[in-house]
């Protein structure tokens, strides 16, 4: 998108104006997180706070170190371009940091919400062919109903503790993994083309099963609308 949309001060202005410059390359990770983190390190990214009030705040370098550990983590566990990875979490940190990591790969990552029943979980699972998925404990239980059902699904990934047969996350990080990312592992990721897929959302299913969404990896630029028009970000 143009500068001069980027900053419209009306829907109406922006009917008039809309454009988006979508470049030959583009991934959100680095050319946006890792850009941030670059140009101003300490500059804040996210605040988190759960339910019993606990605070963690999160700089854009922060983001950057973290998702490339745990893009180095996942080309350890077999991750590469294209593969499909679906993740369902509470919206805890981890969510952000695993989705800016696939994103980095081309990866195609495809988010759940943790309400999901087994029955579910195989559906998506298997019309998807993903060949991981990432959760928490607390739902690894109806993954494990369906696992011997999926596949294609060849790696199960927990980021908050340890069960037999998953790999963990805070295993993984007792010994951390590089946070330099391009330069430790350039040869397992290629550049992503903005064309590239990115994200799979599967709709309602209201009405029938529910059918596979996919966007690309300029999906992101368009949301500098609606960052900018519906939640007011300057």
């Amino acid at each position: 998108m143009s500068e001069r949309n980027a900053g419209a001060e009306s829907y109406e202005e922006l009917c008039r104006t809309f454009r988006i410059d979508v470049p030959h390359h583009y991934n959100f990770g680095f050319d946006v997180i890792d850009a941030w983190a670059e140009k101003d390190r300490n500059k804040l990214a996210m605040i988190w706070v759960n339910q019993d009030g606990i605070e963690k705040k999160f700089s854009f370098r922060d983001l950057k170190n973290h998702s490339n550990q745990a893009a180095n983590i996942l080309i350890k566990y077999g991750v590469q371009k294209g593969d499909r990875v679906l993740i369902m979490l509470p919206r805890v940190p981890e969510w952000w940091i695993f989705v800016i990591a696939l994103i980095k790969l081309g990866a195609v990552l495809c988010p759940c919400p943790t309400m999901l029943t087994p029955k579910d979980i195989r559906y998506r699972l298997n019309a998807g062919t993903f060949r991981m998925i990432i959760t928490n404990v607390e739902n690894s239980a109806k993954v494990e109903e369906v696992v011997t059902e999926c596949s294609t699904l060849t790696c199960r990934f927990l980021v908050d503790g340890e069960l037999p047969g998953w790999v963990s996350f805070p295993k993984e990080l007792i010994y951390p993994a590089p946070v330099s990312f391009r330069s430790v592992s350039l040869p397992a990721v290629k550049k992503t083309l903005s064309t590239d897929p990115m994200l799979i959302y599967f709709t309602s299913g209201t009405t029938g099963d529910p059918k596979m969404v996919l966007h690309n990896h300029a999906y992101p630029l368009g949301h500098l609308v609606t960052a900018r028009l519906w939640q007011d970000v300057g």
